[in-house]
């Protein structure tokens, strides 16, 4: 399916919001607002796109400059809709995100599809998973929380395991019917995992993510559709918050 690349510069200047998130979602969700797709916002679940973070990555984003960001959907219309309603941007109307003021440069539409006998992929922001408290005893998690972030503690099988539910489940949502492959991952590599606070309605919520590589060895046809899946989707959970983003490796 297609991605969405947005390219930036920096018109007014500051500090990184620690609302970056909600703030990008909120330009998204204003873009389309006046599209065939204003009604994914009061969606409850999947939102049907995920979002990178705005990079070259800094703490303080100085006057001159550029900066880009990727979208990317399962919905080849939705993320045509978001095109047309950003190029609306590039007449010089300023796009704020958060603090920082930007002029549109360029916006791009491409096709990405991984296939090949070797695949190696990214994730570019922290995944989210939570484990509900009905699972804690199969990994032997002890809390007494309704739910936990998964940390490295609890397993590699329990990480697998929530992204694959979850990912079936926007799978479902959108085809009516399960993934054609019960596993998603072949090798698994944790980078790091990270904390960090994020404003949901209102209200600073602590999150719990993890950063990670993954490799995939010929694939069959199966395997290649949901890693393909994941690349539009995202994996995890708030992936409409931008969390969960993946990206091919290029060699």
């Amino acid at each position: 399916m297609p991605r969405l690349k947005v390219d930036m510069s920096v018109i007014a200047g500051g500090e990184a919001s620690l609302d970056y998130h909600r703030d990008l979602q909120g330009f998204i969700y204003r873009v389309l607002r006046e599209t065939d797709y204003d009604r994914i916002h009061g969606k409850p679940g999947f939102k049907y796109f995920v979002f990178s973070n705005i990079f070259p990555p800094s703490g303080v984003f100085e006057e001159g400059d550029k900066k880009s960001f990727l979208v990317a959907s399962p919905l080849k219309g939705l993320v045509e809709s978001l095109a047309d309603g950003i190029r609306k941007y590039l007449d010089g109307e300023l796009v704020r995100i958060g603090n920082i003021f930007f002029r549109i440069r360029d916006v791009k539409m491409f096709r990405l599809r991984v296939d090949g006998s070797i695949i190696e992929l990214r994730t570019e922001t922290p995944v989210v998973v939570r484990i509900p408290r009905r699972l804690f005893s199969m990994y032997g998690i002890e809390s007494d929380s309704g739910n936990v972030f998964w940390k490295p503690a609890y397993g590699f099988k329990a990480f697998e395991n929530a992204v694959y539910i979850g990912l079936n489940k926007k799978y479902r949502d959108l085809y009516g019917r399960d993934l054609p492959t019960q596993r998603v991952f072949q090798r698994l590599q944790l980078i790091k995992t990270v904390s960090y606070k994020v404003r949901i309605k209102d209200r600073l919520i602590p999150i719990i993510g993890s950063l990670w590589r993954m490799w995939y060895v010929e694939p069959d046809k199966d395997l290649l559709k949901a890693i393909n899946f994941m690349l539009d989707t995202g994996i995890g959970q708030r992936t409409s918050l931008g969390f969960g983003f993946i990206n091919p490796v290029k060699h």
